[in-house]
């Protein structure tokens, strides 16, 4: 059986440790992690280089989408930040695959995460 595919997704700067450490957990359950920042996306020339992340979001199993306070990088698309495409691009896989069933699939929403050491 193959691994689980986990796209992690948020905006850059503000929240590279977060990504980091949950890069770290994702590996520890087995599952493979996809992450821009690790080179995990292969990249064309025909396109610009957000397309390819949005291409790679239909081909994993699970997206992670990190929200927190910065609007992020605008999408050459629209207004719409890179981070916002990226989590639109997830649900309407989720939507498309599930073939008219009364069901979305499965989908978690975490409003805030507060950790204590």
């Amino acid at each position: 059986m193959a691994k689980p595919r986990v796209f992690i997704s948020s905006t850059f700067y503000d929240l590279k440790q977060v990504r980091a450490d949950l890069n770290m957990f994702i590996d520890s359950l087995g599952y493979d992690t996809i992450r821009n920042e690790e080179g995990d996306i292969p990249y064309g020339k025909d396109e610009g280089l957000e397309e390819y992340c949005y291409k790679e979001i239909k081909s994993i199993d699970i997206l992670v989408s990190i929200i927190g306070g910065r609007f992020g990088s605008e999408s050459k698309r629209n207004t719409s930040s890179i981070s916002q495409i990226e989590l639109k691009t997830a649900v309407t896989k989720l939507v498309l695959s599930t073939n008219g069933f009364d069901s979305m699939g499965d989908m978690m929403f975490i409003d805030d995460l507060s950790f204590e050491q």
